[in-house]
């Protein structure tokens, strides 16, 4: 953070993005708050490595919202912001991760980024499908039961895929 002027102000925000009811709404709100030398650093759920790791799991009522890069980048275009640099993160709930600043020039082209088609979306989620059916019957043949540890949050999610997962032992 040795980069970061103490003039300058430093915004950090981890997960709620996709919480937020009217993204463009807050976006806009912040952009027009902000001044060009302010950092903004968000981290959410990526629609990216949802689709291409297949975590569909990850899906549930908490979240009203998934972006991709290319999404998130014309987001934040149309908010009055530019991206300057991203980052996926894998093991941190499929995260992406990016820093932008409020542009000043409205010219900017950020959206980049892999674009999905429904057909890319439907594979992965057919193959996530067959993936969690075969783990449930897996489960199903053990003789002597099985244990799970996790987050206890997610159970509801996994039990609606792997419904066996209810045979665990408690």
């Amino acid at each position: 953070f040795d980069e970061f002027a103490s003039s300058k102000r430093l915004f950090l925000c981890s997960h709620t993005l996709e919480h937020i009811f009217e993204p463009v709404k807050f976006l806009s709100t912040l952009s027009g708050k902000a001044n060009p030398s302010d950092d903004f650093f968000f981290q959410f759920p990526s629609l990216d490595l949802l689709v291409r790791d297949g975590r569909f799991d990850q899906i549930h009522h908490q979240h009203i919202n998934y972006f991709s890069l290319f999404s998130f980048a014309k987001l934040l275009k149309q908010c009055g912001f530019h991206l300057i640099a991203h980052q996926f993160d894998s093991d941190h709930y499929g995260a992406l991760m990016c820093h932008f600043k409020k542009s000043e020039f409205t010219d900017r082209n950020d959206t980049q980024g892999a674009i999905y088609s429904i057909g890319d979306i439907l594979l992965s989620y057919e193959s996530f499908k067959s993936s969690t059916a075969s783990a449930d019957m897996r489960l199903s043949i053990c003789s002597e039961g099985f244990a799970c540890y996790g987050a206890s949050l997610m159970l509801p999610i996994l039990k609606y895929y792997v419904p066996t997962i209810s045979n665990a032992h408690v």
